[in-house]
């Protein structure tokens, strides 16, 4: 069955430049969508295998987590999270109309800031010898390449990583101090965001806290993410 599957997906990629699997895959997220209501647990359905999402491929490109396995040889198949697969369900019918993205947390790699991508890099080395490592910005970069008209803002408290790129701009930021995030925003100076992230330290205060002192910058509609 696996290689079945694995020859139509390249005929399909040969011939139909993918669509008939990319169809497949909006199928089972549909599917999925619409027996929430009566199960309470949502879960993805889509094989990987044989489903490769444009956000997916981009998050692959840039070394982020937030995907999945987008090919065999795919250094981060042990590590995805598959979230770019909702993010895909939730905007890929309106690419263009995103204007505003912020997300906390570029990934340093410094191994005394807490929350540092040491461990990932650590082992990624460990099983893949020819196994790129994170470096800080992927995300980033991906939100900049998905949403072309966006201006893409990072935060950060490890300033080493900050950087100004293209339509990304980063500025430090602790997530724990309500200053400064105050002082963030007034750095930025942007309001009403399109999409709204959160995956930086990942701690109920520093969650607690960016959210009282961020959510006022989200736009009526617009989508925020922990």
């Amino acid at each position: 069955m696996a290689i079945s599957l694995g020859i139509f997906r390249w005929l399909d990629k040969l011939l139909n430049k993918g669509r008939l699997t990319h169809f497949w895959g909006k199928f089972l997220y549909a599917r999925a969508f619409s027996q929430y209501d009566q199960s309470y647990d949502l879960r993805m359905l889509g094989n990987y295998k044989i489903h490769d999402s444009l956000l997916s491929e981009i998050s692959a490109r840039h070394g982020t987590d937030k995907g999945g396995p987008f090919s065999p040889d795919e250094n981060y198949a042990l590590f995805y999270h598959t979230y770019t697969d909702f993010y895909e369900f939730l905007f890929s019918n309106r690419r263009d109309e995103i204007y505003l993205v912020f997300e906390c947390g570029i990934g340093s790699n410094d191994p005394s800031v807490v929350g540092n991508f040491r461990f990932w890099n650590e082992k990624v080395s460990e099983l893949f010898s020819n196994g790129a490592v994170h470096s800080p910005g992927g995300s980033l970069r991906m939100w900049e390449e998905y949403f072309p008209q966006a201006r893409i803002y990072g935060a950060d408290i490890d300033s080493k990583c900050l950087f100004q790129e293209g339509r990304i701009l980063s500025f430090q930021m602790d997530q724990t101090d309500p200053a400064s995030v105050r002082n963030y925003w007034a750095q930025v100076g942007e309001s009403s965001f399109d999409l709204m992230v959160d995956d930086g330290l990942h701690e109920f205060r520093a969650g607690k806290c960016l959210f009282e002192n961020s959510f006022d910058k989200l736009k009526v509609g617009g989508v925020l993410c922990y």
